[in-house]
């Protein structure tokens, strides 16, 4: 049926005019006699026989006992029901007799009653479960949707047994009618099997669908001249398409590229190109990052650092984040400090900065050193402190300025009336020395900031170092050394009077067991409030 090229349409047509025509209407009777299929009689069969069981236990308790008890328990109900209704009607409603159903009667019947009930209680079970057998058989006489017509007597009689309430009645009919039901279906639906195969019915399907599939067939062979052109087509669209993939993975990789450059510093890691590999036909493409370790080539996810995998990670997140048809106004980033060294915190707010001037940033972490990367910079942040407490009941509060919450515990315990004389001698000269703390180490971070200085480096004088003074030389000097004391204390007075030097060494004293009281605790520590808002102003240090 196959010539060279395609099918044989002719040799198709042939096959199909060759089926000879049916008539539809007896097709279909015919479907339907095959499918015939009567009661289930192994069912009918069960059902019957609890019918009869249940009916044999009621016949069985006829004349008994328990059934005059239960005679007699019906009959006092109704005596009671109709009491109830005539309540000033004292007679008896059968004999007449006066002044017998009163209260004392009633009582007397109630207890009668529930003691009758107790012993007719086989015959309301027996009844309940003749009632039961009665239902179960009835609910198996379910006539199908469409009956073919040479079935409708056998159904008709099986149907009507559904309408039967006397329970002996009901068992021998249904067990006939099931029986002659089955075995018509039976004898019908083996002869219309027959006849469908006849006619070849199977054939017939199968021809019908071929019919359309030639029908299919002759079209797409008429149009086959445009299959060429349609190929041609395709191609185009596919080169175009690659071309403005990779057009977009450029743009995006050139922002990639900038962004690493700020977060790789002390980074020996550079990132050539970013791509996407993959064939044509792949639903999933793989992301190709080419990079060198000392300008010699190597894979990335083997050489780099946890810290720099993250940067990384951000690298290729936040341009795809931040393009101008992207639907959000915000970015929402879990963590991103961990694993980083301080000069690659310092990176990512410059990177959050300018990302967040064109769009809200939200960011997640425990780390301090993301704020403290902003502030020392001079970039604008909003730190909120999210808490947790009990019941899982969360507290947000913003979290205020460092040096205004040491000056501001420290105003506080000035001003408390009565206050004694250690408090005053020793933890508010610590107070005050908290504060000039945080503001010369943000004035050293943004000093460093400025001259380039390593951020580990200066991280470490820091902790090693305890005294005010040698600690005021990392936000006076550039070189990020400790120098003398005189040194620094010159500076000191140059930049911010001669008092400065004073309140620091009354500060540090605080420090001491005999501590140090001032004599107007306010006037105290407003001097120190001054002179640490003037030490932390980064243009007072330029």
């Amino acid at each position: 049926m196959e010539e060279k090229g395609g099918p044989d349409h002719a040799v198709l047509d042939a096959l199909i005019a060759g089926v000879p025509t049916a008539d539809e209407g007896r097709l279909r009777e015919a479907r339907l006699e095959a499918a015939a299929e009567g009661p289930d009689l192994d069912r009918v069969g069960a059902a019957v026989d609890a019918l009869r069981h249940a009916l044999a236990d009621v016949d069985d308790l006829k004349g008994t006992a328990a059934a005059d008890a239960h005679s007699r328990a019906q009959l006092l109900q109704a005596a009671l029901r109709h009491s109830d209704r005539h309540a000033d009607d004292t007679a008896c409603p059968v004999c007449g007799t006066e002044q017998v159903l009163d209260r004392e009667w009633a009582s007397r019947a109630e207890t009668q009653i529930a003691a009758l009930l107790r012993q007719a209680e086989a015959v309301r079970e027996a009844e309940a479960g003749l009632r039961t057998a009665t239902r179960t058989l009835h609910d198996l006489i379910l006539p199908p949707r469409e009956v073919p017509a040479v079935l409708t007597d056998p159904w008709r009689s099986w149907s009507a047994c559904r309408r039967i309430t006397d329970p002996a009645e009901l068992a021998e009919r249904a067990l006939k009618a099931a029986v002659t039901l089955a075995d018509a279906c039976e004898v019908v639906a083996r002869k219309a099997r027959e006849e469908l195969a006849a006619k070849d019915e199977c054939w017939r399907a199968v021809v019908e669908l071929l019919a359309e599939w030639t029908k299919l067939s002759r079209q797409a062979e008429a149009a086959k001249p445009r299959r060429t052109e349609i190929g041609a087509a395709l191609t185009w669209i596919k080169k175009v398409t690659t071309e403005i993939r990779d057009l977009r993975v450029d743009a995006f990789a050139d922002h990639t590229q900038r962004i690493w450059e700020k977060l790789r510093r002390q980074s020996s890691v550079d990132l050539k190109n970013v791509s996407l590999h993959g064939s044509e036909r792949a639903n999933v493409r793989k992301l190709i990052m080419d990079v060198t370790v000392d300008d010699t080539e190597a894979p990335a996810l083997s050489v780099m650092s946890q810290g720099e995998l993250h940067s990384l990670a951000l690298s290729l997140f936040l341009p795809r984040a931040a393009t101008a048809d992207s639907p959000f106004g915000f970015v929402v980033i879990d963590d991103p400090v961990q694993s980083m060294d301080p000069a690659k915190v310092d990176g990512l707010a410059q990177v959050l900065d300018e990302l967040g001037r064109a769009r809200q940033v939200v960011v997640f972490t425990h780390d301090t050193r993301l704020p403290h990367a902003f502030r020392s910079q001079g970039l604008p942040v909003t730190v909120l402190k999210v808490e947790r407490g009990e019941k899982s009941a969360v507290n947000v509060t913003s979290e205020t300025d460092p040096v205004k919450v040491a000056i501001d515990d420290a105003m506080a315990l000035a001003k408390t009336a009565n206050c004694p004389d250690a408090a005053l001698r020793n933890v508010l000269p610590s107070l005050c020395r908290e504060a000039l703390t945080k503001a010369i180490v943000e004035a050293a971070w943004i000093r460093r900031s400025r001259t380039g200085q390593p951020a580990d480096r200066l991280q470490a004088a820091i902790d090693e170092t305890e005294r005010l003074i040698p600690l005021a030389s990392f936000a006076l000097f550039d070189d990020g050394l400790v120098h003398p004391d005189d040194d620094v204390r010159s500076r000191l007075r140059a930049l911010y009077g001669g008092e400065s030097t004073i309140l620091i060494s009354q500060c540090q004293r605080g420090a001491h067991p005999e501590g140090f009281l001032p004599p107007d605790p306010v006037a105290f520590v407003r001097k120190v409030e001054a002179l640490a808002n003037r030490i932390r102003k980064p243009e007072v240090n330029a």
